[in-house]
């Protein structure tokens, strides 16, 4: 019997495989306050490091995911973005 990519005999590994899909997702920008890149594409491997480079790249529309961490800055979002917590919890505004 073959296995495919993620899959272990008759059983799926959800983790890896739910990871692998919002990762690739187009429509989705990741921002790690911890990441020292550079290459910094605003992917779920290769994040902005802040979230206004993450405003900045996006066009409108996007899902912003901020992974677990901490980072304080004070910006003007004017697009119309969604802003998401990955691992831990996130407060913006006040």
């Amino acid at each position: 019997m073959s296995s495919a990519a993620g899959m272990q005999g008759y059983h799926i590994d959800l983790y890896d495989f739910c990871l692998e899909l919002i990762s690739q997702c187009p429509n989705d920008l990741w921002v790690d306050y911890a990441y020292g890149g550079p290459p910094e594409y605003g992917t779920f491997d290769y994040p902005f490091n802040t979230l206004a480079e993450a405003v900045d790249n996006a066009i409108g529309g996007e899902t912003i995911h901020i992974k677990a961490g901490s980072g304080s800055e004070t910006i003007t979002i004017t697009k119309e973005v969604m802003i998401e917590s990955y691992g831990g919890t996130a407060t913006v505004g006040e």
